[in-house]
């Protein structure tokens, strides 16, 4: 199981917006984290469609900014969309020899820093609160590159995207993104990942996150539901046959589960491309495993891979969606070819934001279900958040 070194945030140990620039703990880095990739959603153009028209109340569910008291003010953002600015405004702001010492933050050997960069980011927050304007945005990100953790440095990249002038800052932001996917936290490397592939998509270090898959080889098909993972998730073990997810499945809620060795994979890139690939893959699976009609549990964009292959003629019977990103401009189910489709997701997914999808479904035939859990785009996955929340009860 990928080692977790934030731990799983719930409506009771959630840090609101003010508190959380305060501290540097894991509970506050999450927010930290969740609020500067709203600050890039909202500046960046690169976000698309989600950000438009009525598909804003998901990209921004409403009820999450008011829980996490992010000031509404910020939302003023969005007309400034598409601006960029030169990197270095920390450095105008409080002198070179200060905001160079203000990196020490990201080593906590050194002395004294971490105080004085907590007071920085409050500041600076509190700044963006009042005057929700590119300038105020752009310091509290480029601080934010110098915080201790790393999930709230890799967030801070990919608002950089949005606000700085490439040329001034790239090979500094894909740097915080290269170190995120050696991150020993699987948030992080995700996230980091999803931001990479947006920012850098020919990056080689991409191609190490879709290994090959397994040696297909004949299956039992009396097997009825089915685990698809999402994208950088090919090589994990926890959808695979054995891996801790799919042994709770199978144990607790589908003793239907597929556990032969061909069982479906796909590359698990980021690209249109690839779940498009992949969609074709899985109908032609399920065609050559006499399987139509099956249950599929799916995670993350395994979500939009079965959607994608259901227009083209799949036939499911329940579709699960956990974690899904919300693009429904080009995901959506045939729901002619599905009896029943189910989402559950946590509370303001990061990954999901780092992806620009949006945060919830609107839409007639989907059961949407939240977790009291936020942020951690793998909890939806996770066995002990099946139990301590009865997840199979929503299905």
């Amino acid at each position: 199981m990928p080692y977790q070194r934030y731990p799983l945030v719930t409506d009771q140990t959630l840090v609101p917006y003010h508190d959380a620039f305060a501290q540097t703990g894991e509970e506050a880095a999450q927010t930290q984290a969740a609020v500067l990739l709203n600050i890039g959603a909202l500046l960046g153009e690169w976000v698309g469609e989600s950000t438009s028209g009525s598909s804003a109340a998901e990209l921004f569910p409403e009820e999450d900014w008011a829980t996490l008291a992010i000031p509404r003010s910020l939302l003023k953002l969005r007309k400034f969309r598409g601006v960029q600015l030169p990197s270095g405004l920390l450095r105008e702001e409080f002198g070179a020899d200060e905001a160079e010492w203000l990196k020490g933050a990201r080593d906590p050997r050194v002395p004294g820093v971490k105080q004085v960069f907590i007071e920085t980011q409050v500041s600076l927050s509190e700044r963006l609160a009042r005057s929700p304007e590119p300038d105020a945005a752009a310091l509290l990100v480029e601080n934010s590159l110098n915080h201790p953790q790393s999930l709230v440095r890799v967030a801070a990249a990919s608002a950089g995207r949005d606000l700085f002038h490439q040329e001034a800052i790239g090979n500094e932001l894909i740097a915080v993104l290269l170190d995120g996917l050696d991150d020993e936290d699987d948030l992080v490397r995700d996230l980091a990942a999803t931001i990479l592939a947006r920012v850098d998509p020919t990056n080689p270090r991409l191609g190490t996150l879709t290994p090959q898959g397994a040696q297909e080889q004949p299956g039992e098909p009396q097997h009825t539901s089915m685990l698809v993972h999402g994208t950088w998730a090919r090589g994990n073990s926890w959808w695979q046959p054995g891996g801790n997810f799919h042994s709770y499945i199978l144990n607790n809620v589908r003793n239907d589960l597929y556990s032969q060795p061909d069982r479906f994979d796909w590359s698990g890139a980021w690209s249109d491309q690839a779940r498009s690939i992949a969609a074709a893959r899985l109908e032609e699976w399920v065609t050559a495993h006499n399987l139509g009609g099956l249950d599929l549990i799916c995670h993350s964009h395994g979500g939009s891979v079965a959607m994608e292959s259901g227009k083209t003629g799949l036939l499911l019977n329940q579709l699960v969606l956990l974690s899904c990103p919300v693009h429904t401009e080009k995901y959506l189910p045939d729901f002619s070819r599905v009896n029943d489709v189910v989402s559950v997701r946590v509370k303001l997914d990061l990954v999901i934001l780092a992806d620009g999808g949006g945060q919830r479904y609107r839409v007639d035939g989907i059961r949407e279900n939240k977790l009291p859990i936020w942020f951690n785009h793998a909890a939806s996955h996770d066995p002990d958040v099946w139990r301590d929340h009865d997840v199979p009860s929503l299905l």
